[in-house]
Parts: structure tokens; C-alpha cells; sequence
């Protein structure tokens, strides 16, 4: 389609801060960016300077430093809200619906412009982490429910994701938007991962586990910790890495260093160089993501494209694309069930590389064919929208 297109996309957080629905938006906005008019509204952080191919547009917002995620301001958004009216898009496009997506409901309404919401999280367990009150996530996942009710189309990034926004009450129609990736199995993969081995001291003789994500208790990382553990009382020669940071990461390094794991598990930190993250996937035997918080984790996708296999939660949302010992692994959520089951994959390491390489032929897509979809719809729904008007 040659037709250019107009868009801009609202986000409750943004690049320094990372995580899945940040680079999320990083890939639709990059690769739109190419051949469109494209533009990110997202609040402002603490002594931080955009570097994009895009223009991102700052709202005024609480940030004590680049590490933390900002919380945007409701008030004081008058000079950004005159450049979304200058930019005349012809679409606007949330991925939250907090603070800044309600801003965006509120210009798409005085600008007449349709407005898509994608859902991306499960709301529900993270404000009952931090309120530990029923009563407050009720009536905060009502405030969310509306956000999502008074937006003209929702999306969601699996058809797990979309049953999840469906238990909480959402009634109306979901398009389900899967996500892709911009990994690929590139020629010089020896040597990257040569190179991380020599940096991170990745013995390639260990049976070596990884974990990329934030590091926080709701991703399950006690169970990935304890399953370690009661491996070692079998075998030595498991390693575990852990790849990303969080608002947890003090408590949870805490955690290791008094189970007296820390000679078998590293904490590599955050890591935006695309080419370390794809040796240290490529360098490591297993992806052990037990996550049951996640819908459509980039990084089983991420794993899949650099042909390492992946374990999983039985059932969870995580595991939608993986078909147990055929592309991937899963098992029951506990530390038993757990270490079972990676003992009983790394019996078989030719098993493990034919899972991996099914893995890679079925499991990620480019981020330009999802975009190719996703391009499309936007056409979709700004003809039917206008068409509506008349």
C-alpha cells in the first residue's frame, strides 16, 4: 500500500525506561517511521534526550531518575496537545490506559480523530501487588474497563491476552495483534557468541539457563531461583543468567545471596545492544520463563528466532504459541514439576536442538509483516471511521 499514513501512538512510558510494551511501540514507531508520518506521546524523563528517527512528544510528568518509570500529569499539557491538533494524524493509536491514554481519548474527541487501544498487561495483579486492597483494584480495574469501553476499537496481542481483558469485563469486539520480533539468525552468530562468553564468562560446558525481563517477583523469578537451587543438589553444572532490571532486583539479589547461589547465578543488568542479547540467547541451552504474568512475552519470540528453546507454564498466556516438545517446553507452575522437566531436556540435547530450530520455523514474525497487517488495518478503520461521519 503506497497510500503514506498519519499516526500517532500514546504510551504511559517510554524509552530510557524498558520493557515489553515499550519496545513494543519502539518497533511500530521505528518501522512505520520509514515510510509515514509517525509521532510517540509519552511523558518526560529526569535529564534524558530523545535520539529518534520520530518525533517524540513529552508530557509533563514526575521522574526522579532515567531508571524509573515516569508517572505523566493529567494537567499542563497544552503546548503538546497543540502540536498533536498541528499534526492532523489520522489516527491515534494508546498502549495504556492510564494517564496518557486518557489524554489521548480526550484529543481524539476534540479532533474527531478514531482512537485504537491495545491491551498489553494484566492490570489487575499489579495493582492488587501494590494496593493489597480488593476494593482499590476493583474500582481502579472499572476506571480501566471505561478506557478501553470509549475507545472505537481494542486490540490485544493474543487471543489469551483478549480472553484476560474479557474476564474483566470488557464486552465488546477485540482484534487480536500478535506481536513480532526484529531478531534473526544472522551469519556471524559464532561470533557473537564467542564474544559473550568471553565478556559474561558463559562456560559452554555448564548447563546454562537464562532470564530476560524485568527482574520483579510477579515474573515468577522465586520459582526460577528455587528451581536452581534444588538442581544443584543434583548437578553442579547448571548456571543461571539473569538479563534486565527492576523495581525488585536489590530484594531479589538479596534472596540469592542468602540461598548461597550467587557462585551459579549472574545478573547481567539491562541490555539495549541487539547483538550482545542475541549472543547471549544463542550462548545459552534454555530459555526458562515460567512467567505467568506475561501475555505475549518479545522474548519467547526473541529466543524462538535465535534457535533456543524455551520452558514454559503449562497453560499460561505465555505458552499460547508453544506445543510442548515439538517447539518448545512446558510444565506445571512448581519447583519440582520444573526441575523435572529441564533435567529431562537436557538428557537429550539433540532433542533440544531440533525444538530450538522448530521453534525458530514456527514461532517469531518479522515486526515489518506484522506491520504490513497492522498498516493495513489502520486503513481499515480510518475509512470505515470517515465513512461513518458522512
Amino acid at each position: 500500500m503506497k497510500e503514506k499514513l498519519n499516526v500517532i501512538f500514546f504510551i504511559d512510558n517510554f524509552s530510557p525506561a524498558i520493557d515489553g510494551v515499550v519496545r513494543t511501540v519502539e518497533n511500530y514507531a521505528s518501522i512505520l517511521s520509514k515510510k509515514n508520518k509517525v509521532s510517540v506521546v509519552a511523558p518526560k524523563y529526569y535529564k534524558y534526550k530523545d535520539d529518534f528517527e520520530y518525533e517524540v512528544m513529552r508530557t509533563i510528568s514526575i521522574s526522579k531518575s532515567k531508571k524509573n518509570f515516569a508517572v505523566a500529569l493529567h494537567s499542563k499539557n497544552t503546548k503538546v496537545a497543540k502540536k498533536i491538533r498541528m499534526q492532523k494524524a489520522q489516527i491515534y493509536h494508546a498502549h495504556s490506559p492510564f494517564t496518557v491514554g486518557h489524554f489521548a481519548l480526550k484529543e481524539a474527541k476534540k479532533n474527531n480523530v478514531p482512537i485504537i487501544a491495545t491491551f498489553h498487561s494484566k492490570y489487575k495483579d499489579d495493582i492488587y501487588q501494590v494496593t493489597h486492597s480488593k476494593l482499590i483494584t476493583y474500582f481502579i480495574m472499572k476506571y480501566i474497563i471505561r478506557f478501553y469501553n470509549r475507545c472505537n476499537y481494542v486490540w490485544a496481542c493474543s487471543n489469551a491476552t483478549a480472553n484476560t481483558l474479557r474476564e474483566y469485563g470488557y464486552k465488546k469486539e477485540i482484534t487480536v495483534m500478535e506481536n513480532g520480533t526484529d531478531f534473526t539468525f544472522t551469519n556471524n552468530s559464532e561470533e557473537l557468541v564467542s564474544m559473550v562468553r568471553k565478556r559474561y564468562k558463559i562456560n559452554e560446558n555448564n548447563k546454562n539457563l537464562l532470564f530476560v525481563g524485568q527482574i520483579n517477583w510477579k515474573k515468577n523469578i522465586k520459582l526460577v531461583i528455587d528451581t536452581l537451587k534444588s538442581l544443584l543438589e543434583i548437578d553442579k553444572s547448571y548456571h543461571l543468567y539473569f538479563v534486565g532490571s527492576g523495581s525488585n532486583e536489590a530484594i531479589i539479589k538479596e534472596y540469592v545471596l542468602d540461598n548461597k547461589l550467587t557462585n551459579n547465578i549472574e545478573f547481567l543488568g539491562s541490555i539495549k545492544d541487539k547483538d550482545i542479547l542475541k549472543g547471549i540467547y544463542i550462548a545459552s541451552d534454555l530459555l526458562f520463563f515460567p512467567s505467568v504474568y506475561d501475555n505475549a512475552p518479545l522474548v519467547l519470540r526473541e529466543a524462538s528466532a535465535m534457535k533456543t528453546p524455551s520452558l514454559l507454564v503449562k497453560d499460561s498466556s505465555a505458552a499460547e504459541v508453544v506445543k510442548d516438545n515439538i517447539n518448545g517446553y512446558v510444565a506445571i507452575e512448581n519447583v519440582e514439576s520444573m526441575k523435572t522437566r529441564i533435567i529431562e531436556i537436557f538428557s537429550n540435547k539433540k532433542k533440544m536442538e531440533e525444538i530450538g530450530l522448530k521453534a525458530s520455523d514456527t514461532i517469531p514474525e518479522s515486526w515489518d509483516k506484522v506491520l504490513d497487517r497492522v498498516k493495513n488495518e489502520y486503513f481499515k478503520i480510518i475509512a470505515d471511521y470517515n465513512y461513518e461521519k458522512e
